[in-house]
């Protein structure tokens, strides 16, 4: 495992992170509301895998992690708004992962970071398109984990227009910290990492 550098005086840059280091754990975001659980996919997105789990075995460079954005699935069938999405940073990341696992049929329950950021979000309804934008880096561990995200949807939000793009994004009016944690997967789904094994985002229902 690493010692954590803040790399506060750009003196210096990120130590590289090594996907072996971490197999066998799982990502706890703990929350006061409760518990998310994910397991990383090491397969298609070893490297934002790996440094996703430094950051959780060094718990206290997550003082700025939280959910800001809550998304409901859209009621009328389309792709939104809204979007079907919980949204959140994980702030205290060693770097920016750069895009990894190439093209993929994002699906529920699948985790993915937004490139060039430290932003993920949880989908909560299938985008099959979205993929080969984003890195699919993991997917929920069980029932309860979605049920808490779920929950996390019908909290008070309000409506922000994005002042680029023109997206009208629902932003939560509080957002919910939480704290990285590292723990033991278990059994050999979460060693291997890959959603299919772990019963990840088609078995999330």
């Amino acid at each position: 495992m690493l010692t954590r550098c803040p790399v506060a005086c750009k003196q210096c840059q990120p130590p590289d992170v090594n996907p072996r280091d971490y197999a066998g754990e799982v990502l706890v975001l703990n929350s006061s509301l409760g518990q998310i659980r994910i397991v990383p996919d090491f397969v298609r997105a070893p490297v934002t895998s790996a440094l996703v789990l430094e950051l959780a075995n060094h718990p206290d460079a997550c003082h700025n992690c939280n959910f800001y954005r809550n998304e409901a699935v859209p009621q009328d069938g389309s792709s939104g708004p809204p979007y079907g999405l919980l949204q959140g940073s994980l702030a205290g990341l060693l770097r920016v992962p750069e895009k990894e696992g190439g093209d993929i049929a994002m699906k529920r329950g699948h985790v993915a970071m937004i490139p060039g950021t430290r932003e993920f979000f949880v989908n909560v309804m299938d985008h099959d398109t979205w993929g080969s934008s984003m890195t699919v880096w993991g997917s929920l561990a069980d029932r309860q984990s979605m049920d808490l995200v779920e929950a996390m949807l019908r909290l008070p939000y309000k409506e922000v227009k994005h002042p680029t793009y023109g997206t009208v994004m629902r932003m939560l009016e509080q957002t919910v910290s939480f704290t990285a944690l590292a723990a033991p997967a278990e059994g050999a789904a979460g060693a291997t990492g890959t959603a299919e094994a772990a019963g990840g985002a088609a078995g999330v229902q």
